[in-house]
């Protein structure tokens, strides 16, 4: 018993770390740069895509965003493997991109609304 005891208490001392450093502005969280989304296999880009989208729909749901239903539409038009090779494309059209894998998955969704 004190054995799950313990391991419950250092999970939750790893749980309890930050995923981005300390800044001045709380933007999006960064769990993973640019490059290191880039070296992912193609079926992990395709989870982490997947799970960017349901995070953005289901807070624009949650809060009611006006454009809820218009960006759930746009992340409709194709598949998740077509979504996802468009934030790869625009991933290595951006090494440098600051913002998060996130951010950029959201923009080419954006950029499929146009």
């Amino acid at each position: 018993m004190i054995k799950y005891f313990l391991i419950c208490i250092a999970f939750l001392g790893v749980s309890n770390t930050p995923l981005a450093s300390a800044s001045t502005t709380k933007g999006p969280l960064h769990t993973i740069t640019i490059a290191e989304f880039l070296k992912l296999p193609t079926d992990y880009q395709s989870i982490y895509v997947a799970g960017a989208i349901d995070g953005m729909t289901f807070i624009t749901y949650g809060y009611k965003i006006s454009h809820h239903d218009k960006f759930v539409g746009c992340s409709r038009k194709g598949t998740l493997s077509e979504l996802t090779a468009r934030v790869v494309q625009n991933a290595n059209k951006r090494p440098d991109f600051e913002e998060s894998v996130a951010t950029l998955v959201g923009m080419t969704v954006g950029e499929d609304c146009k």
